[in-house]
C-alpha cells in the first residue's frame, strides 16, 4: 500500500498576529486498507490558539471530528480513501521591543502519517509534508505624524504596488497593510463594517486575527480610510476640543503599527501591555459614541467626522476636563443621556488620559 500526506497554507509570508489556515490531506493509494494509521502534527511554539476539524471521504473512518492543539489521530484508511484536516492558528510575535527587527524568522510546520505495523508502505518519502513561511520582520513602531504623511499613507490605502520605494528596507512595511500578508480578509483590502454589514476600505480596530470581520469575543471599531485619515491627522480634527479625537488618533496609530507586524504584547501575560490599552481605548469610545447598530455598544462615530453617519446633536463631544477623561467610567449609568444605552460595553474603563498616555508611549517607542 501507499499512504501519503500533503500540507499547505497557500502562503509564503506571514506577519505576527496573522491567522493562518492549513489544509492537510492524508490518503491511501491502496491496494490494502490501513487500520490504525497515525496522523500527527505537532505544531510549533510560534503558532498559538490552534484549532482543527477533519472530514473523511470515500470510506475513511475513525478520525476525530475536531480538536485543539496538536493532531494525534489514529484512523482507518481503505484503498482510495482520504481525510482532510483544516487547521487554524495565530502567528506569534516576539516581545514588544518596538525596535526594528532586520532578520527574518520562519513558521515551519510538519505533518506525518505513520502506517500500522501490519501495513507495508511501499513509498515512505511521501509520508511527511512540511510547510515553511517567512515571518516578516517587524519594522518598528511609528508615530501618528508618519502614518498621516501623504507619502507614507500609501502603505495603507488598499492599493497594491504603489508603496514608496522604502518598502524594501527593514524599517518599513514590505507592502500595503490592508492586503496580504498583513491582513487576510475574505475581501482583500476591505473589512466588514459591523454597522452597515458591508465591506469597505478601512481599519477594523480590534480585529486581532486580521480576517476582516468581527468574530465572537472581539470588540471592534470600523473607520473608513477617509475617517481614519481624518482621525490620525490632528490638523483635520474639528475645532471643538473633543477628547475622543485624541484617543481615536492613538487607536488608529497603534492599529497601523500592529498591522505592520509590531508586537503589542509583553512576555509577561500579567503586564498591562499595548493590547490591553487598545482594548481599553475601544471600550472607552464604545461607551461615549452613538450605538448605530443597536447592540448596546457605541460604534466610534465622532462629532464632525466625515461620512455624516450621525448628526452632531446625536454624538455630543466629550471634553478633556470631563470625569470620563480624568477618572474613568464605572458604568453606563454615569454616561451622558444619549450614551446611557451603551450598557453592553465592558465596564469599568480606565480614564481616557491614562489610555492616551500608554498608547502614546507605545507609538513613540517608550512603552
Amino acid at each position: 500500500g501507499d499512504l501519503t500526506i500533503d500540507k499547505t497554507d497557500y502562503l509564503t509570508k506571514v506577519v505576527p498576529g496573522q491567522l493562518v489556515t492549513y489544509t492537510i490531506v492524508v490518503s491511501n493509494y491502496g491496494p490494502d486498507t490501513a487500520t490504525h494509521a497515525l496522523v500527527e502534527d505537532l505544531f510549533p511554539s510560534n503558532l498559538t490558539d490552534v484549532k482543527w476539524t477533519s472530514k473523511a471521504a470515500k470510506g475513511a473512518t475513525d478520525n476525530e471530528a475536531r480538536g485543539t492543539d496538536n493532531i494525534e489521530d489514529y484512523v482507518t484508511l481503505p484503498a482510495g480513501s482520504s481525510i482532510t484536516y483544516k487547521v487554524t492558528g495565530t502567528v506569534v510575535g516576539g516581545p514588544a521591543s518596538h525596535k526594528v527587527s532586520d532578520y527574518h524568522r520562519t513558521l515551519t510546520n510538519t505533518a506525518t502519517v505513520t502506517a500500522p505495523s501490519d501495513f507495508t508502505d511501499t513509498n515512505l518519502e511521501n509520508n511527511t509534508a512540511t510547510d515553511i513561511d517567512t515571518i516578516m520582520a517587524a519594522p518598528g513602531v511609528r508615530n501618528a505624524y508618519f502614518w498621516q504623511n501623504t507619502k507614507w499613507q500609501k502603505f495603507w490605502d488598499g492599493i497594491q504596488g504603489n508603496e514608496p520605494s522604502q518598502k524594501t528596507r527593514p524599517n518599513f512595511p514590505g507592502s500595503d497593510l490592508l492586503l496580504s500578508p498583513y491582513t487576510n480578509s475574505a475581501r482583500p483590502g476591505k473589512a466588514l463594517d459591523p454597522v452597515t454589514r458591508r465591506y469597505g476600505v478601512g481599519l477594523l480596530i480590534g480585529d486581532y486575527n486580521r480576517n476582516g470581520k468581527t468574530d465572537r469575543g472581539e470588540d471592534t471599531l470600523f473607520y473608513t480610510r477617509a475617517q481614519a485619515l481624518q482621525i490620525v491627522d490632528s490638523s483635520m480634527h474639528p475645532n471643538n476640543r473633543d477628547a475622543r479625537y485624541i484617543l481615536g488618533r492613538d487607536l488608529v496609530t497603534s492599529w497601523l503599527n500592529y498591522l505592520a507586524g509590531n508586537s503589542i504584547d509583553t512576555p509577561n501575560s500579567n503586564d498591562q501591555d499595548a493590547r490591553d490599552y487598545i482594548n481599553e481605548g475601544i471600550h472607552w469610545l464604545q461607551a461615549l459614541t452613538p450605538d448605530q447598530n443597536r447592540d448596546g455598544k457605541g460604534d466610534g462615530y465622532l462629532q464632525g467626522l466625515t461620512g455624516n453617519e450621525t448628526s452632531n446633536s446625536r454624538t455630543p463631544r466629550i471634553l478633556a476636563r470631563s470625569s470620563y477623561w480624568k477618572s474613568g467610567i464605572s458604568s453606563a449609568s454615569n454616561l451622558p443621556n444619549l450614551y446611557k444605552s451603551n450598557t453592553d460595553v465592558l465596564y469599568p474603563i480606565d480614564a481616557g488620559i491614562t489610555i492616551h498616555t500608554h498608547l502614546d508611549n507605545y507609538n513613540n517607542n517608550i512603552f
